[in-house]
């Protein structure tokens, strides 16, 4: 009698931690299923446009314009103004 009361005591034990952990879950999910249905709203009134803004905002392209580009030598490759004064002062770093 007595181990059937300890026997009888770990399953209500166990029944009880099952149930909390399905509750869990269930919670957990629903959690997963409201951000995903935020996703997908916020992907929806997205256009392309604000897509490329915001990648040209993180990545900080194209806010700059290009140096000038000059004719080096006479010779028709065209190198760009900012390309000159890179080799420039590596020179004077390297003399």
């Amino acid at each position: 009698m007595k181990f059937q009361a300890f026997e009888i005591d770990h399953i209500e034990k166990m029944l009880a931690f099952s149930l909390n952990y399905s509750e869990l879950i269930q919670r957990n999910s629903a959690l997963i299923c409201a951000a995903q249905n935020e996703f997908n709203n916020k992907l929806k009134l997205l256009t392309g446009n604000e897509l490329l803004d915001s990648f040209v905002e993180q990545k900080k392209t194209g806010t700059d314009r290009p140096g000038k580009t000059v004719l080096f030598f006479g010779s028709l490759i065209l190198i760009p103004f900012s390309l000159i004064k890179l080799f420039y002062n590596l020179k004077k770093l390297i003399i």
